[in-house]
């Protein structure tokens, strides 16, 4: 059995209690999982938003008005040619993952919803299979229950709602075990955790864990964006 040293990194990318502009607006934010690519900048409608991503980086949400947007990807600092140009349609109230994944000759936009909801006192979390040159995926506890089977490259599982806790997770493949560090979910949050790199040769799988949703701290002043802003 291969023990791989699997690095998760939790990026507090996220949406904080009930935004006052939900109704109105939609929020987006990029990553960076393509594994081969260089730091890159993305664009929104020609507008530089997100400069110098590398790979695993996470953006910060960004507010969108409802209908299609174009999102392009170039190498960081050079606009001569986009790595991936996309169109990408949003709703007013909803937050969104854009991820940029595959390899840098055929890299892609996958759009995840992020949900913002959880039973009182629970966790939800997902996965997706974004490492372009791995086999199908599942995911367990150390224990051995299988909470996402046989996930392929570029699928999403859907969200499943859970004890908050302590987690020791596994990555299974048919020819290895790939074990993660022990993953605290707390109550009330909303994770997505995203298997990427190329898993070829000698490189790593990484995992990047996202926080999509959690709650406002009860002492944290809600007056919106001119005190406490809901969204980093």
């Amino acid at each position: 059995m291969k023990k791989a040293g699997v690095v998760v990194l939790l990026l507090l990318v996220l949406a904080m209690g009930a935004p006052v502009y939900a109704e109105t607006e939609a929020q987006a934010r990029v990553v960076h999982a393509t594994p081969d690519a260089p730091k890159v900048d993305v664009y929104l409608d020609k507008v530089l938003v997100v400069e110098g991503l590398e790979f695993t980086e996470a953006g910060q949400y960004l507010s969108l008005s409802p209908g299609m947007h174009t999102f392009s990807i170039f190498p960081a600092g050079d606009t001569d040619a986009a790595l991936v140009t996309d169109e990408v349609t949003v709703e007013a109230g909803q937050y969104y993952t854009l991820a940029a994944i595959g390899e840098v000759e055929a890299m892609s936009i996958a759009k995840l919803v992020d949900d913002q909801t959880t039973s009182a006192g629970k966790t939800k979390l997902r996965v997706a299979h974004f490492s372009p040159l791995s086999p199908a995926l599942s995911v367990a506890t150390a224990e051995g229950e299988v909470l996402f089977p046989e996930l392929i490259f570029p699928t999403t599982a859907a969200y499943l709602e859970v004890a908050p806790g302590s987690y020791s997770l596994e990555i299974k493949e048919p020819a290895a075990l790939l074990e993660l560090v022990e993953t605290e979910l707390k109550a009330d949050t909303v994770y997505t955790a995203l298997a990427v790199g190329s898993n070829a040769g000698e490189e790593q799988l990484t995992v990047i864990l996202l926080t999509d949703y959690m709650p406002l701290p009860a002492d944290l002043p809600k007056t919106g964006l001119g005190g406490a802003s809901p969204t980093r």
